[in-house]
């Protein structure tokens, strides 16, 4: 990655404007899914994320005058790829048990989350048309391709790049894993299931310790940890692989890891406690796996590591960084307290 002679200050305004766009979205798009939680509709909450995201890219592009081909970048390596998906079907097992662990001390703190509606239980329409016998297909088309996509293009394709200009790569990618795990915690449809999966036991009068994990999509506070991990290993893949469909392509493997495996997961390890030797094994395997596969793909993409960040010659004041920086992150942060109140509130 070349070293931009752009000022810091125009490079810091692109990154307040993705900031900002991103930050806009995922609390517009949570206010919108809390008034619609008990709706008996599941594909407009759906188009609701992808039109909320891909407004907010479409915005950036506008006002930071961004053209298409520096979005998508340079024609993604297929291998690349391969190993992106890799990592984020690695990753998804962890991320599930994060969520599970988090949803557990949650549960001891505050009370349970009932459980949620089950797709059959709705009645999936848009603009007055039955969508309900094609609902299950609709949410694993847009759950897998179509808000990965639209995602990866906010995310992956303007914040991280943005980032990556002012900060430097791996700074990037933390920084971008986190607003991205944020993002799609907000942003996650709330109170909707796929059928309750087969191989669930009982534990303390509950069905399993999966309950939580059950959504393709889950949503809550207890959500927000397992986002982070495939947030951090997605943002990771667009670091070593220079593309954002490397982004892409690890968060949609994992999304359809969410409707692939679920069963198999919960045949496996429904009813088993969190620290259970089989638990642990499975994250032991897949956590090495996701390193080597991330090592692979850093030693075949690998390059300088300099020239990372912009040069220093017009430095933003204090003001700049609290507009531009500051506010967007605080919206983000408000994001998260509004939704720690409706969990809280949901639990009891």
């Amino acid at each position: 990655m070349h070293t931009s002679t752009t000022p810091v200050a125009a490079q810091l305004r692109h990154v307040g404007l993705a900031l900002w766009g991103a930050a806009i979205a995922a609390v517009g798009v949570f206010l919108a899914q809390t008034a619609l939680a008990e709706s008996e509709s599941l594909t407009p909450r759906l188009l609701l994320m992808v039109g909320a995201t891909v407004i907010a890219a479409l915005g950036v592009m506008g006002l930071a005058h961004i053209p298409y081909r520096q979005v998508l970048g340079a024609a993604p390596e297929p291998v690349s790829l391969m190993l992106a998906g890799l990592a984020g079907l690695g990753a998804w097992a962890g991320s599930r048990w994060v969520t599970a662990v988090l949803d557990r001390g949650l549960a001891d703190a505050a009370g349970e989350l009932d459980m949620p509606t089950t797709l059959a239980g709705l009645s999936d329409s848009v603009l007055g048309i039955d969508t309900q016998s094609a609902a299950y297909e609709v949410f694993v088309l847009l759950g897998v391709v179509v808000i990965p996509l639209a995602q990866a293009w906010l995310l992956w394709g303007l914040v991280q790049p943005a980032v990556t200009r002012v900060w430097g790569r791996w700074r990037a990618a933390w920084v971008t894993g986190v607003v991205a795990g944020v993002v799609l915690t907000l942003m996650a449809v709330q109170n909707v299931t796929l059928q309750t999966p087969t191989g669930l036991g009982v534990i303390g009068g509950r069905i399993g310790v999966l309950d939580i994990i059950v959504p393709a999509l889950p949503w809550g506070l207890a959500a927000l940890g397992g986002y982070l991990v495939i947030g951090w290993i997605a943002a990771l893949c667009v670091a070593l692989a220079d593309s954002p469909w490397a982004g892409f392509t690890a968060h949609s493997t994992y999304a359809y890891a969410s409707f692939a495996l679920r069963d198999e997961l919960a045949e496996e390890l429904g009813g088993k406690r969190l620290l259970d030797v089989a638990w642990l094994t499975v994250l032991l395997l897949t956590g090495f796996a996701t390193l080597v596969v991330l090592q692979v793909l850093r030693y075949r993409n690998e390059r300088s590591e300099g020239g990372d960040a912009v040069e220093n010659d017009s430095a933003p004041d204090s003001i700049s960084w609290v507009v531009w920086i500051g506010l967007p992150f605080a919206l983000l942060l408000a994001g998260v307290v509004a939704l720690v109140v409706v969990d809280l509130q949901a639990r009891g």
